[in-house]
């Protein structure tokens, strides 16, 4: 799956976070390596593989015992 510029997605771990792709990390050739940087609410930047990234929040639901 690809993603846009400035598109807010949610990762697939940690809580869901919604975060907003930055771009697309290629190689020196120009190739994609299908890695994104992302930036959290907070202002905070960080690399994520795309199969991490998903267009809906998954969010945690509480087990009825």
């Amino acid at each position: 799956m690809k993603f846009r510029t400035n598109q807010i997605v949610h990762k697939q771990y940690r809580h869901g976070d919604a975060v907003t792709i930055e771009f697309e990390i290629e190689t020196a050739n120009g190739n994609p390596t299908n890695t994104y940087v992302v930036k959290d609410a907070k202002g905070n930047f960080s690399e994520c593989p795309a199969h991490l990234l998903g267009e809906k929040n998954f969010e945690k639901k509480a087990l009825l015992a």
